[in-house]
Formats: C-alpha cells, sequence, structure tokens
C-alpha cells in the first residue's frame, strides 16, 4: 500500500484546455503526484501494410514537486531497492515493480473499435527520462533529469528516473498489427499498480482519445534532424606555469572505483582471453585532467590535474603525467597515460601473483556508463560520451578529458596484448583483476579521496576439454552473475 500521502485530484479530460496548469484553468491548491492527459482529443495514425504506430498524444503530467523513482544497490549481494519520491513522501516498491531499467508495466493502453470491441489491450514499461515539454507556465525553465533508462552495465547501484514539477514527458504506445482503417476509442492510463503505489485514483491516471487510423503516405520534404554541435571539452587556455602542488586538506577529490570485470571470454582459437573493464568515479568532485603541446608537432602533452572547491570554483592543479598521441587505426586521439591497469593473476598463499599483464596502459576518459546517478553532485547529462567528443584530434593544442562524478569509462580489451595471452596458462582457477590509478600514492598520479577500492577482482576457471579445446567459466559476484 502507498506511503505517498493522498492529495486533491483533478480530472482528466482530451482537450488542450485541460491540459494540467494551462492558462485558462485556474491554478489548484493541489495536484496528484502525476497525472495523465493528452494533448488533442483526437489524433490521426497512419497504417503502413500490416502495421501501425499508435502515436496517441499522451503525456505524463507532474504536479506540485518533481516526481522521481530512485533504484540503489547496496552492495553486489544484495537486491536493488526502488522507491517513489514526491516532495517529503517516500515509497518503497515491491520487488515486481523495481529494479533497475524502465518502469516495469507502467502504461496501460486499450483500443475498442466502433462496437465497443477491444482490439488492443497492451502494458508497457516505461522510461521516465525521455525529453519532455513545459506543461505550465509557471514550471522550471528546465528539466534536469538523465537522459534514457539503459542498463548495459551490470554493476551499477544507483539509477535515477523522473518528471520536473510542470513537465510533461510523452507516452507513446507501440507498433501493432491487423488494425483496419476507422474509428476507434483508445485510454492511455497509469497502471493499476503503479496507481496504487503513487497515490492517485483513475480520473488523473487516465485520459482518453479518439483515433483515427488511416492509409499512410510515402513522406515527401520531411525535416531531417539537425546535426549536433561540436561538444569537445576544451582545456584552459594556456598551460600553468610550474608543476602545481598537491591540494590542500578538506578540497573535494574524486574516488576513481574498479567494477568486477564481465564480457569475458576466450577467442576462437582459444589463445586470448577477452574482457571489459570499467573505472568509474564515485566523487565528490569530478576527475579534470588537461593536457599541453610543449611545441607543435609532438606526440606528447604534459598532463594536469585540476582542484576544484565545494563550490565549483577552480581551487588549484598538480602535475599528473602525460597524455600520447594514439595515430592506430580506431584510435587516432589522446591517451591519458596510467588510469589503470589490468591484470589476470592467481592467488599464491593469500596474495595476487601475476600471471599476465595487460599491454593496456593509456586511455581516453570518456562518460560512457551511468554507474551511480543518486550520488550528490552526479552529473546527469554529461556531453564527453563518446570518444569523439572527449579525446581530440591531431590538430589539438591542448585537451581537457573529464570523468564525471556518478560516471564510469568501459574498455572492451579484445585485441592481443590488450587481452590476456593463455594459451600456455595451466588450468585452474583465476581472477580478473583491474586496478584504478595504478600508481597511487607515487608522484604524478592522480590525487583522490581514498585508494583502498581502486582493485576489483573477477574469478574464472580455465579448463580444457578432452578434444584440447580451452573453456572457461566466470563465477558470480555476489548476486551478480551476468558476463
Amino acid at each position: 500500500m502507498s506511503t505517498l500521502t493522498a492529495v486533491a485530484v483533478i480530472g482528466a479530460t482530451a482537450s488542450l484546455s485541460s491540459w494540467p496548469g494551462a492558462e485558462a484553468a485556474p491554478e489548484p491548491p493541489d495536484r496528484p503526484p502525476v497525472q495523465m492527459t493528452v494533448a488533442a482529443d483526437e489524433v490521426h495514425v497512419h497504417k503502413y501494410g500490416d502495421r501501425v504506430l499508435l502515436n496517441l498524444g499522451g503525456y505524463l503530467v507532474a504536479g506540485n514537486d518533481d516526481f522521481q523513482v530512485l533504484t540503489t544497490r547496496s552492495s553486489y549481494y544484495t537486491q536493488p531497492q526502488s522507491v517513489i519520491k514526491v516532495g517529503d513522501q517516500v515509497n518503497t516498491l515491491p520487488d515486481e515493480l523495481g529494479g533497475f531499467g524502465p518502469l516495469t508495466d507502467f502504461v496501460h493502453i486499450t483500443l475498442r473499435d466502433a462496437d465497443h470491441r477491444l482490439v488492443v489491450d497492451e502494458t508497457r514499461d516505461y522510461c521516465l527520462n525521455v525529453r519532455g515539454v513545459r506543461a505550465r507556465p509557471n514550471a522550471p525553465d528546465t528539466s534536469v533529469w538523465p537522459y534514457g533508462c539503459r542498463f548495459d552495465n551490470p554493476w551499477t547501484v544507483g539509477q535515477l528516473q523522473g518528471v520536473t514539477r510542470g513537465w510533461g514527458v510523452p507516452v507513446r504506445g507501440g507498433a501493432v498489427k491487423g488494425l483496419k482503417l476507422g474509428t476507434y476509442t483508445a485510454k492511455v492510463s497509469v497502471a493499476a499498480p503503479w496507481r496504487q503505489e503513487i497515490g492517485i485514483k483513475a480520473p488523473a491516471a487516465v485520459a482518453t482519445v479518439t483515433v483515427h487510423v488511416v492509409e499512410g503516405e510515402m513522406c515527401r520534404g520531411c525535416r531531417s534532424d539537425g546535426r549536433a554541435q561540436d561538444r569537445t571539452l576544451r582545456p584552459r587556455s594556456h598551460e600553468p606555469r610550474g608543476a602545481g602542488a598537491a591540494p590542500p586538506p578538506g578540497t573535494p577529490l574524486p574516488d576513481l572505483r574498479a567494477l568486477p570485470s564481465w564480457g569475458i571470454e576466450l577467442s576462437r582459437s582459444g589463445e586470448w582471453l577477452r574482457f571489459a573493464a570499467n573505472v568509474w568515479n564515485a566523487g565528490p568532485s569530478n576527475l579534470v585532467v588537461d593536457g599541453f603541446r610543449d611545441s607543435p608537432n609532438q606526440d606528447l602533452m604534459r598532463a594536469y590535474q585540476y582542484f576544484y572547491s565545494a563550490d565549483g570554483e577552480p581551487s588549484g592543479h598538480a602535475r599528473v603525467g602525460t597524455m600520447e598521441w594514439d595515430d592506430r587505426d580506431g584510435h587516432a586521439h589522446w591517451h591519458f597515460t596510467d588510469f589503470a591497469r589490468y591484470r589476470l593473476v592467481r592467488v599464491v598463499e593469500g596474495e595476487p601473483e601475476n600471471v599476465f599483464r595487460s599491454k593496456k596502459q593509456a586511455f581516453c576518459l570518456a562518460a560512457t556508463d551511468a554507474i551511480d546517478m543518486t550520488l550528490p553532485g552526479a552529473d546527469f547529462r554529461p556531453w564527453n560520451t563518446d570518444l569523439h567528443t572527449a579525446c581530440g584530434d591531431y590538430t589539438s593544442y591542448g585537451v581537457r578529458e573529464v570523468l564525471q562524478v556518478g560516471h564510469g569509462d568501459t574498455y572492451y580489451q579484445y585485441q592481443p596484448g590488450q587481452s590476456f595471452r593463455v594459451d600456455n596458462v595451466p588450468d585452474g582457477r583465476y581472477f580478473v583483476e583491474v586496478t584504478a590509478n595504478p600508481q597511487a600514492g607515487k608522484p604524478g598520479s592522480l590525487y583522490e579521496s581514498k585508494y583502498a577500492n581502486n582493485t576489483s577482482y573477477r574469478k574464472i576457471k580455465l579448463d580444457t576439454k578432452h578434444n584440447g579445446d580451452r573453456t572457461v567459466k566466470v563465477f558470480p559476484k555476489g548476486l551478480i552473475d551476468h558476463n
């Protein structure tokens, strides 16, 4: 049963005049936490062949407070837990509705024909983090939530979805087959289990729209999407004078953590062990490293780590190694050295003993994976999410590479030399070791708030079949057996 405080509910109708908070309607003293509405009383959807895309113009609009769903995992030995947060009210979701990724079975869509026969009845997962619009004139100027609900990284520990107060996010139906041309009545609603958890009743949870299914026409003169701006991060305009100094006590610093490896597999020949690895920043400060060329045509940059006060103002810098130009196919960008180290190890008398060390030594820092968006200071919308935006090219006079709070950088070690050579490694149990900032504590290494969490291990077993083929078994880490 929901513990969210029940509030007065306003009716949902299917006209623009009833859009929540429209200027034609008086401002109600209270609103439901969310309300389902539609942008028009009637919509026309097109049929192409046997398929119809049910774009019904539905919107989920937040009330007087932001509507949030937070999912966290306290450790890899516990199940994730999801809560709804509206203002000061918090409600823990049952396991069948919670978890990472889109909200499970959140939207319910029905379609009835002119004879009131039910022809579509579907329940769909729903992601709150889609591009929305202001639904009321007094709504905040911008919406700040992350984009998307992708759950690609098995080691995610915190996810945040939300709808800003006074904003609406689109609710789209899927493609359906077998609909005849004609007129239908559609209902777009928050599914019943979610209504109970949120604390809303049917008038606010359901919107109705008349749907005309018509023949689709070929698109002529359609607008194309504009090209994205170049958002390559820029370094400071000039290299700082001197090597700088360690940050003073109390300066917020990044906290680099290594996630357990995954995607572990043998090459077809059985000669190489491939894997994926991620180092992420648990904050409270972003990791910011600028590189500067000493002179034109050099393939090396001096690298400096920049420090920031609690209010985000620059507070100092220190020399932290180099960035090197990598002109190999598929790279062609600047790499920061000594960011991570990968080893295949075995345990001897309680200590890891090196079996094979990956030759991967330089890295382009990019926020490829959102690991924990519930952290204070987490950057919900980083721009440097791929190598093209983060690492510059040969014409770059300087480069800024950043790993924001809450984000990690994944590398897939599939190339010989970067992966582990195991054709001569005896059968047995080993560990894939991932270490962030491997030179930690030494001169020129990155500055962090703590170093004890810099290394992770994933247990594996190498074996050989009777026919000589090698196999690898990957052991679970806590409750996570994803590989």
